[in-house]
């Protein structure tokens, strides 16, 4: 079922957003959602079904970012657009314990980014952040991409490492910290929540974010959903898991907290 939920286009700091809000929810708290499309499709469109429910369940307005795309706009536009629209709106009036950062894939790498870029320069962070199948190697390494490249139906090493190239172009290090969320420094960072899918390719990523949160004392949750692709939570209204799951993201996001601490992250494996 499609949920309905309102959309209003915004100009966020010169980057074009929009609010997506569903009926009972406010904009007194906000998430900032950025979403994923390895740094070369994606929108308020395609995410739309997953926003509408993220907002109908969190009770909050949901602010998406379209920022600029690969190739035509190559490393690091995407993070400067989503820093931008974040300073826009605490420009607005919103405090960083009225927002949560929420994004998919490329877009979860890119919330960790700029929550590590904020915190660089000494600025209030959100008070949660949730990522789903978060893509934070550019280099494709994970044994998942070999193990699970006949169980996952959306993303593969071969699409993986080619887009990296077009969001890099030449001369772009894959391995540098404010590209890769895998070296981004990852201390002070608020409560994280990584969801994954068993069966995707990109489960290692996930895990290797998880991890290294945890050993960096970040109050982090690992759900980990059997037998699910890669970002299946953009399935909502036509697979239970894809519906469960965006509760759960709701569910954090309003209460972070609920994260446990600790030198490793908290794993569950949800069906």
């Amino acid at each position: 079922m499609r949920l309905p939920a309102r959309v209003t286009p915004v100009d966020a700091g010169g980057v074009p957003c929009h609010w997506i809000e569903a009926p009972a929810s406010t904009r007194d708290r906000v998430v900032v959602f950025i979403h994923g499309g390895g740094y070369q499709i994606g929108s308020h469109r395609s995410h739309h079904n997953l926003m509408a429910r993220l907002s109908a369940w969190s009770g909050r307005a949901v602010l998406s970012i379209g920022y600029r795309l690969a190739p035509q706009a190559r490393c690091p536009a995407a993070l400067e657009d989503v820093d931008a629209a974040h300073a826009w709106l605490a420009g607005q009036g919103w405090s960083a314990r009225q927002t949560a950062l929420c994004g998919d894939s490329a877009g979860g790498a890119l919330a960790v980014l700029l929550l590590a870029r904020l915190r660089a320069r000494g600025a209030a962070l959100p008070a949660a952040c949730a990522v789903m199948s978060p893509w934070i190697d550019l280099q494709a390494r994970g044994e998942s991409y070999t193990a699970n490249a006949a169980s996952d139906p959306i993303a593969n090493r071969a699409t993986v490492l080619r887009m990296a190239r077009a969001y890099l172009g030449r001369d772009g290090d894959p391995e540098a910290p404010a590209v890769s969320a895998q070296h981004a420094d990852l201390r002070g960072l608020p409560p994280l929540l990584v969801q994954a899918g068993s069966a995707e390719a990109l489960l290692d990523d996930a895990r290797a974010l998880a991890a290294r949160a945890a050993a960096s004392g970040v109050a982090v949750r690992l759900s980990v959903w059997q037998d699910m692709p890669h970002v299946f939570q953009l399935f909502a209204a036509r697979l239970d898991a894809a519906d469960a799951a965006i509760a759960e993201l709701a569910d954090f996001i309003n209460h972070p907290l609920r994260a446990p601490t600790g030198a490793e992250p908290r794993h569950e494996t949800s069906t």
